[in-house]
């Protein structure tokens, strides 16, 4: 760990296993410029904070906007047990009520690539024996005029059981994205209880966040034209990358137009993570849940497309002579048409590494055909790895 004083400004690294800080009172830092959730103050006590691999996404939930109970029909007191993490807890719908009211929805408040869903019931108690569970991404419904109707949400997958005696239930989820949980009875059982909701996966996104630790996304569209359309997009358009839903997402049209110009058009993300963490995955999803199904006019499902190719970098933050980062190419998406239509989900793996920014280069033409940036489907970006921050940074 070092101080050093520049420009009259203490600047304080902070490197990986858990090195701490005390200062008299936790209220003492408040006169620092933090780095969000890279790091954690307890009792005047600043040490990083730990990213988890192969978490439960549902026992911090309530940490995120909108996330816990969504709704419940039934004893809603007690529906909070459901998402607690304690199996000594449960939720029961009243017996007295309606079969209609036996129901409860979760809210994971963003949007998770689940590896599986578990469903719990107490060991003293009776399974439901029939009833659906339902899920969603976020997915709004749209009006005939393929506008979003506020408020609503479109259960999209469901799994309904019959004469279930099972006290713990799996659903391999195949690391498809992963917001909302309803279940619904379809017939009433006597003395039933459920102790957890368990979503299984794969840790904890280190891109929601970025605005508060200091970092950044950049979205460059036509980055290479060469008759002066190059656009830089909007903090609000950017963040639509980092913000856990789904339904959000950047699509420019491309200013050429099909069929204008044959130069291959090239677009580019780039994200600053804030601090400097060990990262080993990162997942690219292009769905197309923000966008109605419809016909017609507007933006609909019918025209979205994601990349041709692409090349992935990572840079830790290092300079290069002429004081531009250091990029590794870390990944390449061969050329291949049906990755625009075919693929909604990329992926890149690679050993533990430490990474402070991630870019990606991509088409948005190819000869005189515009696809991508037509209607561009990048919903969300999702970066993950294990341990603490390899290095923060702090000033006051």
């Amino acid at each position: 760990m070092y101080r050093a004083i520049f420009l009259s400004t203490l600047i304080l690294a902070v490197p990986l296993a858990g090195d701490q800080l005390r200062i008299t009172s936790s209220s003492d830092w408040r006169e620092w410029q933090l780095p969000g959730d890279a790091v954690d103050v307890d009792d005047g006590t600043l040490k990083p904070s730990f990213v988890r691999r192969d978490i439960n996404a549902v026992t911090n939930a309530r940490d995120f906007q909108k996330g816990g109970i969504r709704k419940v029909g039934s004893n809603p007191s007690d529906a909070l047990n459901l998402i607690d993490g304690d199996y000594q807890t449960s939720w029961s719908p009243n017996p007295t009520d309606t079969i209609e009211d036996w129901w409860i929805e979760v809210d994971l408040g963003r949007v998770v690539s689940a590896h599986k869903i578990e469903l719990h019931f107490a060991a003293d108690s009776t399974p439901l024996e029939f009833f659906k569970i339902l899920t969603s991404d976020g997915e709004p419904f749209f009006s005939n005029a393929n506008s979003v109707l506020p408020g609503t949400l479109r259960y999209n997958k469901r799994w309904r059981y019959s004469f279930n005696a099972e006290y713990v239930l799996e659903i391999d989820y195949e690391l498809n994205p992963l917001k909302n949980i309803r279940i619904e009875a379809d017939l009433p059982t006597e003395d039933v209880r459920l102790t957890e909701i368990v979503v299984r996966s794969i840790g904890d996104n280190i891109s929601l966040g970025i605005w508060d630790r200091g970092g950044s996304v950049e979205i460059i569209s036509e980055a290479t034209s060469t008759i002066g359309r190059t656009l830089v997009e909007s903090t609000g358009i950017s963040s639509t990358l980092v913000d856990g839903d789904i339904t959000t997402y950047w699509g420019t049209v491309h200013r050429g137009g099909s069929g204008t110009q044959p130069e291959q058009q090239i677009g580019e993300f780039e994200i600053d993570l804030g601090a400097l963490y060990w990262v080993d995955r990162v997942r690219m999803l292009g769905d197309d849940s923000g966008i109605a199904p419809g016909k017609g006019s507007g933006r609909h499902r019918a025209g979205v497309f994601n990349y041709l190719w692409y090349r992935f970098f990572t840079s830790d933050g290092s300079k290069a002579p002429d004081g531009s980062l250091n990029w590794e190419l870390m990944g390449e998406l061969p050329s291949n048409p049906r990755n625009l239509k075919d693929i909604r989900h990329f992926q890149e793996l690679f050993p533990l590494r430490k990474v402070r920014h991630v870019r990606l280069i991509f088409p948005m033409s190819n000869g005189f055909e515009a696809f991508n940036g037509r209607v561009g489907t990048t919903a969300e970006w999702q970066i993950f790895g294990e341990g603490y921050p390899a290095q923060v940074k702090m000033s006051s």
